[in-house]
């Protein structure tokens, strides 16, 4: 297959250029995927544990994949994976406003948060597990009895 082709067929879609024109990432943390699904039937380990790790250090659901490596008994891969997901994470969270023990702290109170009044919300569905704004307008029109739970 041409590579020109692959390009084109890949990046220059609707649906591709779409997604980039509204900041969606998981488009390209889905071509990722791909590299290390690639890479991986290549057995080429250390380049898609890396892959990987990159995939997992945004989005924690792929860390299931990990368990390709233990079923093809690839432990150093897999250790890589981990360690370079850790490394990424942590250097990731310096960058954010206030540091690393800020940024920890509130993501902890975050999770506690969570843990104690999610299942309030759970009761309907006003809110779907974010903090947006629409999500806090929703709560007020909610409250004030303009519109339904839905």
């Amino acid at each position: 297959m041409d590579w020109v082709n692959v390009f084109i067929l890949s990046f220059l879609t609707f649906p591709f250029l779409l997604m980039i024109d509204r900041g969606n990432f998981d488009g390209i943390l889905s071509i990722i995927m791909i590299a290390f699904i690639y890479f991986f039937s290549q057995k080429k380990y250390l380049i898609s544990s890396l892959l990987l790790s990159l995939v997992i250090a945004m989005k924690v659901l792929p860390a299931v994949l990990l368990l390709l490596f233990i079923t093809e008994k690839k432990y150093k891969a897999l250790f890589i994976s981990v360690i370079s997901t850790i490394f990424l994470t942590l250097i990731s969270i310096l960058f954010f406003n206030g540091g690393f023990g800020i940024t920890c702290c509130t993501q902890f109170q975050s999770l506690a948060y969570r843990a104690c009044f999610q299942p309030l919300f759970s009761v309907n569905n006003v809110v779907y597990n974010s903090v947006s704004l629409f999500t806090l307008c929703k709560l007020y029109l909610v409250e004030t009895g303009t519109i339904l739970p839905s």
